[in-house]
């Protein structure tokens, strides 16, 4: 039997602290703050700066009104319940599927709902977030569908950073740190 090429790990690992070695003086930009009405449409202001960083990179984060989070987790974990039923009987491409995010056993601590980022184009990832398009593959909130449940809408809160061109890559790791800092309620930790 043929042995494989031996994997180059000194190599791969210097080019990773290379890569990171960027973040040692990283600072996150200016933060944007927008109150998400899920009956309405964004602001058009904020649409209009997310189209304009629509080739920048981003991180960003939910967050909830504390005594609203427990009926949140409740609603978030029924939704989940629900998906995973119709992708294990249907298949991804089932009419109405909704591949919602990762939602664990217990509840966190913090009123962060999720955290998240993107290498470009962070308006279309909110519209997947908020339910007004399919995620697909990845996963996501679907806010307008999974707190339809809910006896009424509780205040969702959109936090973003538009990020340099150069952190493009970089955007998982400091998503990583913004999730051990904020533990939100659902999602999972990228890296």
């Amino acid at each position: 039997m043929e042995q494989l090429n031996t994997p180059d790990f000194a190599g791969y690992a210097e080019q990773k602290i290379k890569e990171l070695s960027i973040l040692k003086n990283f600072l996150l930009p200016a933060l944007s703050i927008v109150t998400i009405d899920l009956d309405g449409e964004l602001p058009a202001d904020i649409v209009t700066h997310l189209l304009v960083n629509r080739h920048k990179p981003a991180v960003y984060y939910f967050t909830i009104e504390e005594d609203k989070k427990q009926d949140i987790f409740l609603a978030f974990q029924k939704a989940k319940s629900n998906s995973s039923h119709t992708k294990r009987t249907a298949g991804l491409r089932a009419e109405g599927f909704k591949n919602i995010c990762h939602v664990p056993q217990d509840l966190k601590p913090g009123n962060c709902l999720y955290v998240g980022s993107v290498k470009t184009n962070l308006l279309s990832r909110l519209n997947q977030h908020l339910g007004y398009t399919n995620s697909g593959r990845t996963g996501a909130l679907y806010l307008k569908h999974v707190l339809a449940t809910l006896p009424e809408k509780p205040p969702i809160t959109f936090h973003y950073h538009i990020l340099d061109s150069i952190y493009k890559d970089l955007t998982e790791h400091i998503e990583s740190i913004l999730y051990d800092l904020y533990l939100p309620i659902v999602g999972k930790r990228p890296l």
